[in-house]
């Protein structure tokens, strides 16, 4: 990666972190929502970009593929869905450790489906997400999570937040490598 490819991602990242602060607001929660709701139709349109015969292939060496980015992304949505549907049915919920690329990864769920039947599964998983999202009232949306040896309380908002900007990361980083 090129210094100006690092420094133009610092830049995006500052900006749609600022639109999305630690501390949940209204706007903020929006935020998240057009960023969720933005990730299916923007991984389906850069996947137009790049021949099907190189969705295996890094967009730059050394890093991911378009599929491996995919991949990666829906292996945190699995881990994060299931802290969301913990946080909000259990009191006091305790989150087990699983790490989407080490415990979910490794499984290698998705291997053997292609990019078409992924996007297709991501775009379902995210309906799903959204709309149990959007049922949310502001508490429960400020529902404390607990993780085992953390220092820091959680919450739903928190979690999306992470999402959210882990997504529109990969995005631009995936626009970025094929300029």
């Amino acid at each position: 990666m090129s210094a100006d490819y690092i420094t133009e991602l610092k830049k995006q990242m500052n900006t749609v972190k600022k639109s999305i602060p630690a501390v949940q607001s209204e706007s903020a929660v929006k935020n998240i929502f057009t960023i969720l709701i933005s990730t299916h139709d923007e991984l389906y349109k850069l996947s137009k970009l790049i021949p099907e015969k190189d969705h295996n292939k890094p967009l730059i060496s050394g890093k991911r593929s378009f599929r491996g980015n995919l991949i990666h992304l829906l292996n945190i949505e699995e881990v994060y869905s299931m802290t969301l549907l913990q946080a909000i049915t259990v009191d006091s919920p305790e989150v087990f450790r699983i790490h989407p690329e080490r415990d979910i990864g490794k499984m290698k769920l998705f291997d053997q489906m292609s990019t078409n039947e992924l996007l297709s599964y991501f775009k379902l998983r995210r309906k799903i997400l959204t709309d149990l999202l959007k049922s949310l009232s502001k508490d429960q949306w400020s529902r404390v999570i607990i993780e085992k040896n953390k220092a820091r309380k959680e919450s739903v908002y928190w979690r999306m937040r992470v999402v959210a900007l882990h997504e529109y990361e990969h995005i631009q980083i995936i626009k970025l490598q094929l300029r």
